[in-house]
């Protein structure tokens, strides 16, 4: 009795001691609501791999880079921007990649009278964090158009509609994924006026640290995950997508032009 008690220690300690996978999530929203969106995958991946599975965000865009830059992260949930700017600088590799298109979208509370370029001359445009997809997105049209507006930033995108909505704001530039995510009292005080620029969609990257196999285990599980079982959850709403594939080796190159800017945005940051 005594060796079968030491026999099932010594074949328990492997699962006992197995390392956390740790996923970090670009702060898109504020961290409450994306860990209680990505919890469904997280339990779905601990039962499977039989293992702790942490979720991580950072409650601003250059502290989330700067985990990516330690390699806190083994896995990666970011914007088509984010990705490309872990990948190209810090040796993260692109696994999946949601369908569809990430599209900006300038929304306001107030009738518009007259041409759009008018109502925005001086106008208060609220925006997400500067290193954020939607504010790289939004910044770029409002700099196209030629026009001039007093721009605010907040920490997340649910903050700049609350300040439309609060009236602290005449338009906000936010993703359209957000829209979904609203009370249905402010989604009907909101009207779309424009897009602002369309972008890859959302972008799974795993740490270069891991082994080849182990980032093609979490692949297949995470979208098997998605593919099979998110369509309806609140994961895949907030994402916006129906669906995760993997990348074509060309997708992320067509935001260079907005990483660029990025990096420029972050090495200020820093």
């Amino acid at each position: 009795m005594r060796w079968a008690v030491l026999l099932f220690l010594l074949l328990s300690v492997p699962c006992m001691a197995a390392p956390e996978l740790r996923i970090g999530i670009e702060p898109f929203f504020s961290p409450r609501l994306l860990i209680a969106s990505f919890e469904p995958l997280r339990e779905s991946l601990a039962a499977q791999q039989r293992r702790p599975v942490v979720l991580l965000t950072a409650p601003d865009y250059r502290q989330f880079f700067t985990h990516i830059h330690r390699h806190d992260y083994d896995l990666v949930v970011t914007s088509a921007t984010g990705a490309r700017y872990a990948q190209t600088r810090e040796g993260f590799i692109p696994c999946l990649i949601a369908r569809g298109h990430y599209v900006g979208l300038l929304i306001t509370n107030r009738k518009i009278a007259g041409d759009l370029n008018g109502a925005l001359k001086g106008a208060r445009v609220a925006l997400p964090d500067p290193l954020s997809l939607t504010a790289l997105l939004g910044e770029a049209w409002l700099d196209d158009r030629g026009v001039q507006t007093h721009r605010q930033h907040h920490a997340y995108q649910n903050g700049a509609i609350s300040a439309v909505l609060r009236g602290d704001a005449d338009f906000a530039i936010v993703s359209r994924n957000v829209l979904g995510l609203l009370a249905a009292s402010d989604r009907a005080a909101l009207s779309v006026v424009a897009e602002t620029g369309e972008a890859p969609n959302a972008v799974l990257l795993a740490s270069g640290d891991l082994s080849e196999e182990e980032r093609a285990r979490y692949a297949d599980l995470i979208g098997n995950f998605i593919n099979n079982h998110g369509q309806d959850s609140s994961f895949a709403n907030m994402l916006g997508i129906t669906g995760v594939e993997a990348p074509a080796p060309y997708e992320l190159t067509q935001v260079d032009r907005l990483t660029f800017e990025l990096q420029r945005r972050l090495k200020a940051a820093m």
